[in-house]
C-alpha cells in the first residue's frame, strides 16, 4: 500500500514509511496518518481481505505467500484437494 502527499507517515502497523507491504492471514484494516510539511494531518484506511478459494474440480494449488488461487500442473507451496470443497489452513 502506498500513501503520498505528505512529509511523514504513521501506519497502524507502526511503520513510518510512505509504502508498506502486508500479507494478512485474516481480514485486516490498515490506517495511515499523513502529516504534511505545513503540519496539516490527514488519515485514511483500507480493509484487506483474504481471498476465498473454491475448488471447481481437479486440483487447486494455493500459494500462501502470494495469497492467490491458481490452477497449476506443479505445486507452488501447499496442495489442498477435495472433490467438493477446498479448505485452507
Amino acid at each position: 500500500m502506498v500513501a503520498s502527499g505528505g512529509g511523514t507517515y504513521v501506519w497502524n502497523t507502526t511503520e513510518t514509511t510512505e509504502s508498506i507491504t502486508v500479507t494478512p492471514t485474516v481480514t485486516t484494516t490498515y490506517t495511515v496518518e499523513v502529516t504534511g510539511t505545513n503540519g496539516c494531518k490527514s488519515s485514511d484506511e483500507v480493509v484487506v481481505t483474504k481471498p476465498v478459494c473454491t475448488a471447481l474440480g481437479g486440483t487447486v494449488w494455493y500459494d500462501l505467500n502470494k495469497m492467490d488461487c491458481k490452477m497449476a500442473r506443479r505445486p507452488m507451496e501447499k496442495r489442498y484437494q477435495n472433490r467438493q470443497i477446498l479448505q485452507m489452513e
